[in-house]
């Protein structure tokens, strides 16, 4: 069988014509096309391999980009207040960037901005440090962050990994003065403070603040001169002027000239609205009551004709100078139980002139009211502690209250649902509130970060321990709670057999700051009665960097190794209102 002849070209699509060759060889006016498409198919393939292990970069490139346009959108939003707008870009940008460091520190700056929770925000500033991108700046605003939450172990902690040349700064040192303020050392920490505040004179804000200081001197030309620096920057046109006038209308040595003086610049102030004049219209009627009939008088005739909304800051500042009785003559009773603002000035002047009962039957009728469940609850809690009815019903209702904000996962209501309960005298409630919130995952380490602040308020140290075994247990990564584990557990004698082991593993000595950890290893030689090593663990190891209850078990250890003397040097210097019953056993051993 003859084989096919081979023709020397081949029509291609569109009469395109190829030459065409053996393999090996080319015609006479051929070119070698085939090494042309292998090396051509070798670039793809080089590409497409090339982009395959770039493509990680490559998206993090594109989302990277798309987030800081988002953030600019968020910054340009913020400028205007729209604080709303900038939330939901700052969401978005973090969607498509959650590990950039300029979102990260975007989000957690406007948090700070907008007065957000200092928990959640910790957790921003926390993972900017993980990551390894953080500043100076971005440490002193974590460390600022702790002084909130009233953490000052962490706080300096974090200020200790400050380079040294930078913890002279004005905003080093004011961290450093919060620190002393917490563990209180308040004449310390005046004095950090005013060292701080010195190395910006002319800063208004600094001005301000040293202002503050000096009206709490015990000389009155300390004080004159703080009052006479008011003055000047309540007349200038800075961002101080506000503020200084609000600390002027606070001082009882004020005239009605003064604050006529004071009402003059308010109204000059572009900055100022209705509010802030009827809060210093406040404050003046406070000092002088023989006013009042004439202020209401003209008050009244000013308001008249305007919307309900206009009277409210007026309402506000009757009901801040106790007029209860007059706000509920102004109140429009069509309107109370309809907007928030009404219905709020309604409960407060009832509350005030204890009107209980008029107050249950007026919500008990209501077809609908403008508040949350959870502030409902609240309510009903204040009428019956009003009323005189059992504590257990008052705890129901504030138990209902936090089993609401819980459902709604609303932190911050869970947060202050706590607080009421722990002002109206139900400790235990305000507890179960916050560990009731607790059962939402993602919030549990917050608010058992919220029961440990009660439960070291009220010195209790035993629910301190079991706590702080919830936060370990819940998140084992969190090295300050472990660290104040391990010092509560030697200071009950609880577990103090586990605990040299646990404190030569590398993971966890490693993660506990030195001091801390050769106060530790202390610590647990004591309560092993082995002296050689009490005396070792002791060496060179001062008070700087330690809490009043720290430095009184330093007190009490250094008297156990057989050093007395400056045992009680410390000792002296400790105020024992502070500290827990037994770091004040320790203290009673070295005085």
């Amino acid at each position: 069988m003859n084989a096919p002849q081979e023709s020397p070209t081949s029509p291609e699509p569109d009469h395109i014509q190829t030459p065409v060759a053996k393999s090996g060889s080319t015609t006479k006016t051929g070119f070698p096309w085939f090494l042309v498409t292998v090396f051509g198919s070798g670039l793809i393939v080089v590409a497409i391999v090339a982009a395959i292990i770039a493509w990680p970069d490559i998206s993090r490139l594109y989302h990277r980009y798309k987030a800081l346009g988002l953030l600019e959108k968020a910054d340009a939003a913020l400028e205007v207040e729209e604080w709303q707008t900038a939330s939901d870009f700052y969401s978005k940008a973090y969607l498509e960037a959650s590990s950039e460091p300029e979102v990260i520190r975007g989000i957690a700056l406007f948090m700070r901005k907008t007065n957000s929770d200092p928990e959640r925000s910790l957790q921003f500033w926390q993972q900017l440090i993980d990551l390894g991108a953080a500043t100076t700046q971005d440490r002193i605003d974590t460390a600022q962050t702790y002084l909130q939450l009233n953490k000052s172990s962490e706080a300096r902690q974090l200020l200790a990994t400050i380079p040294p040349a930078e913890r002279t700064t004005k905003p080093a040192l004011e961290i450093e003065a919060g620190i002393l303020n917490i563990e209180g050392r308040t004449a310390e920490a005046a004095t950090v403070m005013r060292q701080a505040l010195r190395m910006d004179p002319d800063d208004p804000q600094s001005r301000l603040k040293l202002s503050v200081l000096d009206l709490r001197n015990p000389l009155s030309e300390v004080q004159n001169a703080a009052i006479d620096n008011l003055w000047e920057l309540a007349r200038g046109d800075t961002d101080a002027n506000l503020a200084a006038i609000d600390l002027l209308a606070r001082e009882t040595r004020l005239t009605p000239q003064n604050f006529a003086e004071l009402l003059d610049i308010l109204k000059n102030n572009p900055k100022a609205d209705s509010r802030h004049r009827y809060s210093l219209l406040g404050r003046m009627l406070e000092r002088h009551p023989d006013d009042r009939a004439a202020v209401f008088a003209r008050e009244e005739a000013e308001l008249e004709g305007k919307s309900p909304a206009d009277r409210i800051p007026y309402l506000l500042m009757l009901q801040s100078i106790n007029e209860h009785p007059r706000v509920l003559e102004q109140l429009p009773m069509d309107r109370v139980l309809k907007l928030r603002e009404f219905f709020s000035l309604y409960v407060e002047s009832l509350a005030a002139t204890e009107q209980w009962t008029v107050l249950r039957n007026a919500i008990r009728t209501a077809t609908s009211l403008p508040i949350s469940p959870p502030d409902l609850s609240l309510l009903n809690a204040r009428i019956s502690k009003g009323l005189g009815e059992s504590a257990e019903v008052v705890s129901r209702h504030l138990l209902d209250a936090a089993k609401f904000a819980t459902a709604a996962r609303d932190i911050r209501s869970v947060r202050r649902i706590s607080a009421i309960a722990d002002s109206m005298g139900h400790p235990t409630a305000a507890l179960e509130a916050l560990r009731t919130g607790a059962n939402l995952p993602q919030h549990r380490v917050a608010l058992l970060e919220a029961v440990l602040g009660i439960q070291t308020s009220q010195n209790d140290s035993e629910g301190m321990l079991k706590t702080l075994n919830d936060l370990v247990e819940t998140d084992p990564t969190l090295h300050y709670h472990k660290e104040k584990q391990l010092y509560l557990k030697l200071l009950l004698g609880v577990e103090i057999e586990t605990i040299p082991l646990k404190l030569s593993d590398p993971k966890i000595a490693d993660s506990i700051a030195p001091a801390i950890r050769q106060l530790l290893n202390a610590m647990s030689a004591y309560r092993q009665q082995n002296i050689d090593d009490l005396r070792t663990a002791l060496a060179d190891l001062t008070p700087d960097y330690f809490q009043p209850g720290q430095r009184a078990v330093l007190s009490g250890l250094l008297n156990a190794g057989g050093d007395p003397r400056r045992a009680f040097e410390i000792a002296e210097k400790v105020p024992d209102s502070l500290l827990l019953e037994g770091e004040r056993k320790f203290l009673t051993r070295a005085l």
